[in-house]
């Protein structure tokens, strides 16, 4: 802008002011208040450009804006956009936002520009078109209160741009549309077990899924990635392979997902993977017993797990939680899972002051609760919808979360709510768990507690978490049992009730028991089959044994629920006592500066409690919390104000924390609930001088010097860990002792002390967090403390996303965990396992706002797409272990250079450096950022670290003048990111792809056993890496599918004509190499006359034993001729010999016998019938 414009910004046909700049008075002015406060925080103007940025768009935000730059004028059309993602089947709302129209409303909903839909209030006409092929024919439901759309049934062929215009605002849907996902299917690779006595180790897996589009097929080990294949604009089948050992005890899971879903199937390694030796499954009688003893106990502990769980429920002390995989809170909606009868709470984070929140539920977005901030009014609509919330919902009136209580399969379905800044949705689901027995041989109906299907329901039943056995689908009018799945083991025998969905098995059999899964739109249950197989009288012993066994477990139970109605009991009577003698004053020190708890005891307070803090022998009041009144007060100005702005009360729990503690806020701290009263001596606060605060990084060792240079001989000296003041280590001169005791503590300090007899130091050896904490040494009758704090330093490039690990794999259930950076300890994330409490500060540090992400398992911290303003130092509290981060956030100059070479080549990273600034740089490999070879000008050294895992070993070169770096040699192994850092806190990023030296030609081959209107072919490549395999007809490209990171084998379908001229190719390449495949349509596609000569396998062995026997009938025939006319000569021959001959091998040409056994050939030669009798010749002959 020049030193004498003036620019103004108007919004609406009204040319509202909302923002303006006014060079010559340098003014530059925001109206975001204008307009009913629509704009209110969301107005940015750039004082360089007078550019205006709108943030957090909503329809409100569409129109008309003018700009005006002097006399210059300009105009924006705004129209705000929400991109909405469901599953093919489904239905949705496209939410006008409005809670009533008024009486001269005009609304018009088009598709792709075509008007599918109106309402107009004055002539009271409401009207759907079913235009476009009549694609929309009873799917579209418009509401006439709010002017919504509904579409149900929802195909591909809706996904699309839809636009909504109430009046002269307009508002646009991005609808797209996604396929049901099947359950991926895992199988052995290998065609047989394999010998236990192999060399091969490892069992070969294979994941896969067939036609699907748009998704992506991923291995995980537990939550880690491990390899993943994508595919997007064509449907075809995905596989994966995995390599696995037999005793490997990991879970793997193989998880196929789209934008807004995901279908996961956990890997049975026992099932899929055993030795030969472990593939026989015979067992004697004795063990049969063994085993059906062994699954009563199992039995008998799910019967004791049930018991436990349905006491916990009716005490109140489960939560429902939301469990997710894969890819979840795609736009906005979040699936959330909860068992019928349990409680949920639908979170969300704060409510500003000026807030109006709306809760809705089902497509009709009916509204439930609404809360308005201003008026500071708070209604929960439970009697709507016949009922069914009635005296169920809570409304949080911190946050506005929403908790239904004691849920019903009715409550199942979607749930919106919206702020003034936010939108969000939840899918709940719940689950209802039923377990059935029946005999072997009978018939069982899995009742789902539907009278009657609606017209919109999907009903699907399933096997052991497997695929569709059963479905019914309202829409389609279509009922299907798939009894030919899981071995045909269902065949003939599934019925399905086309009015219930009820399932009915008939003639079952032990290979029917397991879990069957029913899924009715938003409910899903279980039912537990088992059928039991009766025998003879071996049977009778054993169930004498297993009802032995139930009696036992029915005694058990009995004594575990009289002991918890007892303490129950002692519970209700502790809570009526009065103050707690001096044995039950809670003794709890902490180091100066830091922060402390005192815990109520309570998980949430009840609306009639009252509860004050007090402290000293006078008891001054110092906080209080009054739920009736709905007053949380804290009188932190008390007392010459010790305690001024260092005091929090939690208001859900009423704990009371203490914050940067000195030694004026030690003493007697005490907290009464109602008549109740409890005590806490706050204690050992040490001074600066008195506590040695000492940080050490990670891994390295440090001494804890006792300050003695020789201890005398009447020296006794401990060293102690913690707040309960363990001891770890001690020395007794007297008696000549020296004792390290590091077995303690779950051995934390196990072969990591070590004891100086001289001095009496203490070494810590390997450091990591659970060695942080307070030491305390005492010398006879003097004690010195040490406040040891683990230090990591962490390097993050720019963009990328870092995790501050806190080394727990899942958090106690008395777990407190704190996350602060400095320079003021500001508190950003913190975990109250106690009050169930998750919460992330990301507003209170510019920078941080949706950045930051804390697992709620481990307690670690995600800081997501970093900045180098992110370089900061980081505190982590677990209890009373403190660990430092430190965090180096180096910036990237440029664009990634991506680079390619052929396996075994020589390729050189070149930064471009012209000459090696004095702070030298530094080459890193990979995520892990391993340093690889650097130069230190100052040092004047060039160290090469190839020893890394052994991949570079004499591989790397680095240049001293320009920095480049050469390898040579390069494998596959050398793919992946390369940094080189220069100038501090600046680097450059390299991608190398490694193409193997030659790829294979891609192989096109039928992928059909006979002849069909059209031709399948498939093309494949096997073991390739970083390709793209695609198929092109003439030079237009039809199809691709790409893979990059491993090595596995694809494949490519494609659909011809018999007739079709044009020409096709198959071509593989990566990027410095390609290889093509020419189809010959008339070799591979013919038709059906033309197949005369086409068989498939069967046929072909069919055809090769038929040709078999004819030659073997053939050779017969020739040695009986041979046979035939050799006997007439010898006949012949014989006429003037004896009555009988033998004739030897050599009368048939043979030189020994063709049989194991001896050849003996009689020629007979009989008398006339004038010699003999009739009956004699008959007998000769």
């Amino acid at each position: 802008m020049k030193d004498d414009d003036v620019i103004q910004w108007r919004f609406g046909n009204e040319n509202t002011l909302i923002a303006e700049i006014n060079k010559r008075a340098d003014r530059i002015t925001v109206y975001d208040n204008v307009l009913d406060g629509r704009f209110r925080d969301g107005l940015k103007l750039d004082n360089q450009t007078g550019s205006l940025t709108i943030t957090n768009t909503r329809i409100e935000h569409n129109g008309l804006y003018q700009l005006k730059i002097n006399s210059v004028i300009k105009s924006f059309s705004l129209s705000v956009i929400d991109e909405i993602s469901v599953k093919e089947g489904d239905s949705v709302t496209l939410d006008s936002d409005l809670t009533e129209m008024k009486d001269d409303d005009e609304i018009l909903w088009r598709y792709e520009n075509t008007v599918i839909a109106e309402i107009n209030k004055r002539a009271d006409r409401f009207t759907v078109y079913d235009v476009l092929d009549e694609r929309f024919r009873d799917r579209l439901k418009m509401d006439n209160q709010t002017g919504s759309l509904t579409i149900t049934n929802i195909t591909t062929e809706h996904a699309g741009d839809y636009k909504l215009l109430i009046n002269s605002v307009s508002k646009g849907f991005m609808l797209t549309v996604h396929a049901r996902l099947p359950v991926p299917v895992i199988s052995s690779n290998s065609s047989q077990c394999s010998s236990s006595s192999s060399s091969s180790s490892s069992c070969s897996l294979v994941c896969s899924a067939v036609n699907v589009s748009h998704v992506t097929l991923s291995w995980y080990k537990g939550n880690s990635l491990l390899s993943s294949i994508s595919v997007s604009d064509l449907s075809i089948s995905l596989s994966l392979p995995l390599e696995v050992e037999y005793q490997d005890k990991n879970t793997y899971s193989c998880v196929l997902n789209n934008p807004i879903s995901n279908q996961t199937q956990h890997l049975d390694i026992t099932q899929l993977c055993h030795t030969c030796a472990d593939s026989v499954h015979c067992c004697g009688s004795t063990e049969a017993v063994i085993r059906l003893v062994l699954s009563a106990l199992v039995g008998v502990a799910t019967v004791i797990i049930l018991v436990y769980d349905f006491r916990s429920r009716r005490a109140g002390r489960d939560q429902a939680h939301i469990h997710t995989s894969g890819v979840f809170g795609v736009n906005g909606v979040w699936p959330v899972s909860v068992n019928e009868g349990d409680s949920v709470t639908l979170n969300l984070t704060e409510m500003k002051d000026d807030d109006q929140i709306q809760w809705k539920f089902g497509y009709r977005i009916t509204l439930i609760a609404k809360i308005d901030k201003q008026t500071n009014s708070f209604n929960v609509y439970d009697d709507v919808l016949d009922g069914r919330f009635r005296d169920r919902l809570k409304l949080d009136k911190q946050t506005g979360s929403l908790t239904i209580t004691n849920i019903t399969m009715k409550h199942a379905g979607y749930y919106k709510v919206r702020t003034n800044s936010t939108r969000k949705s939840f899918d709940l689901t719940v689950r209802v768990v039923k377990e059935i027995s029946v005999k072997k041989g009978d018939f069982v109906t899995l009742h789902n507690d539907l009278t009657e299907k609606k017209d919109d329901d999907r009903i699907q039943w399933s096997f052991e978490y497997g695929p569709v056995i059963a479905e019914i689908n309202k829409w389609a009018n279509s009922i299907t049992v798939y009894d030919d799945v899981l071995d045909g083991r269902f065949r003939d025998r599934l019925k399905l009730d086309n009015q219930t969905g009820s399932l009915t098995i008939t003639n079952t059999g032990t290979t029917d028991s397991g879990v069957y899964e029913l899924d009715i739109n938003y409910m899903k249950m279980i039912f537990i089959l088992n059928v039991d197989d009766c025998c003879g009288p071996t049977e009778a012993v054993i169930r004498l044994v297993l009802s032995a066994l139930v009696g036992v477990a029915t005694v058990i139970l009995l004594v575990y629920d009289i002991r918890s109605r007892r303490a129950e009991q002692d519970q209700a009577h502790t809570q009526t006592s009065g103050v707690f003698g001096d044995d039950e004053v809670k003794s709890v020190s902490v180091i100066e500066g830091n922060s402390f708890t005192l815990d109520s005891g309570l998980t949430e307070m009840k609306d009639d409690d009252e509860i004050q803090w007090m402290y000293g022998d006078e008891n001054t009041l110092i906080a209080e919390i009054n739920k009736r009144a709905d007053r949380i007060t804290v009188y932190d100005d008390v007392l010459d104000g010790r305690f001024r702005d260092r005091l929090k009360l939690d208001n859900q729990t009423g704990s009371l924390t203490i914050t940067n503690t000195t030694m004026k806020q030690t003493g007697l701290y005490k907290l009464q609930i109602n008549s109740q009263i409890k005590s806490f001596s706050l204690t050992g606060v040490f001074g600066d001088d008195e506590v040695k605060s000492v940080s050490v990084i990670e891994g390295n060792s440090f001494t804890l010097d006792s300050g003695l240079t020789e201890m005398k001989d009447d020296d006794e000296i401990q060293w102690m860990y913690g707040d309960e003041n363990t001891l770890i280590a001690e020395i007794n001169k007297r008696a000549d002792r020296i004792t390290v005791y590091d077995d303690v503590l779950d051995g934390r300090f196990r072969d990591r002390l070590k004891l100086d007899n001289q001095t009496g130091s203490l070494t810590i050896t390997n450091i990591t967090m659970k060695q942080t904490g307070l030491y305390k040494l005492q010398i006879n009758s003097q004690i010195k403390s040490f406040s040891l704090t683990g230090l990591r330093i962490v390097t993050v490039i720019e963009g990328d996303s870092v995790t501050l690990n806190s080394d727990l794999t899942e958090m106690k259930d008395d777990d407190e965990i704190q996350w602060s950076f400095s320079p003021e300890n500001t508190l950003i994330a913190e975990i109250n396992k106690r009050a169930d409490r998750f919460t992330v500060y990301d507003g209170v540090l510019e920078g941080y706002r949706d950045r930051l992400k804390l697992d709620n398992h481990t307690g670690s911290l995600t800081i997501r797409n970093t900045r180098t303003e992110h370089t900061v130092t980081c505190y982590l509290q677990i209890n009373h272990l403190k660990t430092l981060f430190i965090i180096n956030v180096i910036g990237v100059f440029g664009d990634t250079q991506v680079m390619s070479v052929m396996e075994g080549d020589t390729v050189t990273l070149n930064p471009g450096f012209i000459k090696i600034s004095d702070d030298g740089i530094q080459w890193m490999f990979g995520t892990e950022n391993t340093v690889i070879a650097e130069i230190s000008v100052m040092a004047e050294i060039i160290p090469i670290y190839d020893d890394y895992d052994g991949r570079f070993r004499d591989r790397l070169k680095l240049d001293n003048q320009t920095g480049s770096l050469t390898i040579t040699n390069t494998t596959s192994e050398h793919d992946g990111l390369y940094k080189v850092k220069f100038i501090r806190k600046r680097v450059m990023l390299f991608s190398l792809a490694v193409c193997a030296r030659r790829l294979p030609v891609p192989v096109i081959s039928r992928d059909s056993p006979q002849c069909s209107s059209s031709c399948s072919l498939v093309c494949s490549a096997v073991n390739v890496s970083h390709v793209t395999l695609s198929w092109y007809k003439g030079n237009s490209l039809l199809s691709s599918i790409s893979v990059s990171d491993l090595s596995i084998s694809l494949s490519l379908p494609l659909e011809v004509e018999y007739q079709d001229k044009n020409t096709y190719s198959c071509v593989l390449n990566n990027p410095i190499s390609n290889q093509t495949q020419h189809l010959d349509i008339t070799q591979l596609c013919h038709t059906c006359s033309d197949s005369v000569h086409c068989c498939g396998p069967t046929e072909a062995v069919i055809r090769l034993v038929l040709s078999a026997l004819v030659g073997v009938a053939t050779v017969i025939i020739l040695v009986y001729d041979i046979r035939s006319r050799r006997a007439e000569r010898d006949q012949a021959h014989t006429h003037t010999s004896g009555p009988f001959e033998v004739a030897s091998f050599e009368h048939f040409g043979l030189e020994r016998p063709f049989n194991m056994a001896a050849m003996i050939i009689f020629t007979p030669k009989c008398p006339s019938e004038g010699d003999i009798s009739r009956l004699e010749r008959t007998i000769c002959v």
